[in-house]
């Protein structure tokens, strides 16, 4: 509750103390000069008479006397340096600061991560433009107004370009989690250390984690300059590759890989924005900050329908890659999204298709076309045949556990006629085509080309070296291919391995933060290197641990599944509530769904599983005879203590 005052300063009165931070308290003030309400920022007495305090002060107010912009704090009046009480008069805003938002609303969608950083962007681009680096850009330092605009504040260790040194001796200014390693390492600085701070916002934001954690300040300023961080993607999968490559460039080490300003880095996120038709950010935000739970809803039907449509519009244009891209995405919202998962299906039917195609091609040509091959393929001038050193092969897996026969089709050098060779192979069977170096016949398996295959299950491509290189096939290790992997292989027919072997499965748990073990054998905390398993035959059982918050999640797969990607959702452990009520005289009682307690006694609260990072909302009652009863909403954490307050107001 804020504190009343009624003091005068000049011609501000001032009413109420609404925030104090190290170097200021702030307060709701009125101008008696032009009748209207204000914020006075007035420097702390302890400080009043520290030389650097007073002008980092000024530079505070000369910063934002330069700016003008609807994302931007205005600033009324200055003091001064000869004032005796330094003070900053600027407009005040009814609302609250983004940290304290977070608190109460965790961020569900990174695309309203996404809106939130393009107005602090646009905020920064006419600050840059002016000249201004802001150097401390942090949740705390951006305010909800209750309109729902978005407003950049405390330019308080704002870099004028050119100015002279800024730091105080012995004092690191700025926030440690959000700082840029150039700041970090005391090198030089430009507009693309805000950038680096813009980023490390917006992972914290559509993660609901900081990129950069340490347990204590130095820790933290160590792994900045490392520049070491977990993808933000692995954090939360619905950032997906297109958000999660903006964040990692915002967040290079290297200044010159970053975006090159922040209007580059507003660009990046409004083209996110429009996969999802948001062209418009600040209407939306003033929706969503009305009511964020209602918002939300609304926002995960608009998501999961946009991207649907897009990827289905990337299809009829023959672009495979960015339709799964677009799929992908609506899997991370909503995994048992039936429309995406049949247009999966067709694709991976087409994809089989497509083997079978490629197989039918090469019996042909070796059945009836062999002496095609021989009489037409060119093979150098005056008739002679002259090998070219090469061999390339397309192997189809066989279904049976007996022999089959392997037939090898080849140009030799000598009489230019086509020769054969037979060979036998446990478990497969095998057709190769192509021209061998020497005696007009090669064996299965060991012609001169060096063998390389492929992923596709059933069907091998191979490559040989020629004329010294290496030709490797193209493949597309996307994360949207390997969501098809599985349903490619589960076609019928000779292109289908009869049993499965090694399998490749992508983990995304929740939370993030599980260690993994495969048939009782830890393999590791999961992360960027441990993210995909390549599990073995037969049956296993996985198991996932974070005791800090969770109860352990078992797995059994089958010895013939390939389930490609598996989402894991640890349960949670149940949070403590504790609730303190006053006056303590009162003989309350405190009321919680169907249970009821003793202030100070712990309450066990269940999080539900659907909630994605571990914490929950609930509605408590308090009573006592002689009093009001009193409501209060809470927020509980798995496996966590909260300690809430009460005050209770005497009846009536």
């Amino acid at each position: 509750m804020a504190a009343k005052t009624s003091r005068q300063l000049e011609k501000y009165t001032l009413v109420e103390e609404v925030g104090q931070g190290g170097m200021a308290v702030v307060y709701r003030g009125h101008d008696t000069s032009l009748d209207r309400e204000v914020a006075v920022k007035i420097l702390h007495p302890h400080l009043a008479d520290q030389e650097e305090s007073k002008r980092r002060f000024q530079r505070e107010a000369q910063a934002v006397a330069k700016l003008r912009h609807d994302n931007i704090l205005e600033i009324y009046d200055y003091s001064g340096l000869e004032s005796d009480e330094s003070y900053i008069v600027t407009e005040f805003i009814h609302g609250h600061t983004l940290k304290a938002f977070l608190t109460r609303h965790p961020i569900s969608h990174p695309e309203i991560a996404a809106m939130i950083i393009a107005e602090v962007t646009g905020a920064l681009g006419h600050a840059h433009g002016v000249g201004i680096i802001h150097r401390d850009i942090k949740p705390e330092n951006i305010m909800i107004r209750a309109d729902g605009r978005v407003k950049l504040t405390d330019f308080g260790i704002a870099q004028i370009v050119d100015m002279q040194q800024l730091t105080v001796t012995g004092q690191l200014l700025g926030s440690p989690a959000y700082m840029a390693p150039e700041l970090v390492e005391g090198g030089a600085i430009d507009f693309r250390a805000d950038i680096f701070s813009v980023g490390t916002l917006l992972y914290q934001l559509a993660t609901a984690e900081l990129p950069f954690k340490g347990k204590n300040p130095h820790e933290v300023l160590k792994r900045i300059a490392d520049g070491n961080f977990v993808a933000p993607e692995a954090v939360n999968p619905l950032v997906g590759d297109k958000l999660g490559k903006i964040i990692r460039r915002a967040l290079a080490r290297n200044p010159a890989e970053r975006y090159r300003s922040v209007e580059e880095l507003h660009g990046a996120l409004m083209d996110f924005l429009g996969d999802v038709d948001i062209e418009e950010p600040r209407a939306e935000l003033r929706r969503y900050f009305a009511d964020p739970a209602e918002y939300s809803r609304e926002l995960q039907e608009r998501v999961v329908r946009a991207l649907t449509q897009r990827g289905k519009s990337a299809l009829e244009q023959g672009r495979s890659a960015a339709a799964l891209a677009y799929f992908d995405r609506v899997l991370c919202a909503d995994p048992r999204n039936a429309e995406v998962l049949a247009l999966l299906d067709q694709i991976a039917r087409r994809r089989r298709m497509g083997r079978v195609m490629v197989v039918l091609a090469m019996v042909l040509l070796l059945g009836g076309g062999a002496y095609g091959v021989g009489q037409y393929w060119p093979l150098g001038g005056g008739g002679s045949a002259r090998g070219s050193g090469s061999a390339t092969a397309v192997a189809i897996g066989g279904s049976g556990s007996g022999s089959a026969r392997a037939v090898v089709a080849g140009v030799g050098s000598s009489s230019g006629a086509s020769g054969a060779a037979s060979a036998t192979a446990a478990g497969t069977g095998a057709v190769a085509a192509g021209t061998a170096a020497g005696t007009g016949s090669a064996a299965a398996g060991t012609s001169s080309g060096t063998a390389v295959a492929s992923k596709m299950p059933g069907v091998k491509l191979a490559s040989a070296t020629v004329n010294g290189s290496v030709r490797r096939p193209k493949r597309h290790a996307t994360r949207a291919n390997k969501l098809l992997k599985a349903r490619v292989g589960a076609g019928t027919g000779s292109a289908r391995p009869a049993v499965v072997k090694a399998r490749r499965v992508e983990i995304i748990p929740t939370p993030k933060a599980v260690t993994i073990f495969v048939d009782g054998k830890k393999l590791g905390a999961y992360g960027p290197d441990l993210r995909f398993l390549t599990l073995p035959a037969g049956d296993v059982e996985l198991k996932f641990r974070n005791a800090a918050c969770c109860f352990d999640k078992r797995i059994s797969i089958g010895a013939d599944k390939r389930p490609g990607v598996l989402r894991v959702r640890l349960p949670w452990k149940p949070g403590r509530l504790r609730v303190l009520v006053e006056p303590k005289r009162a003989k309350a009682e405190v009321i919680l769904g169907s249970i009821v307690g003793r202030p100070g006694h712990a309450l066990e609260v269940q999080i539900p599983a659907k909630e994605a990072y571990g914490r929950t909302t609930v509605e408590l009652k308090v009573s006592a005879p002689g009093f009001a009863t009193k409501t209060k909403r809470v927020q509980v954490r798995a496996n966590a203590m909260t300690t809430t307050t009460v005050t209770l107001s005497p009846s009536k």
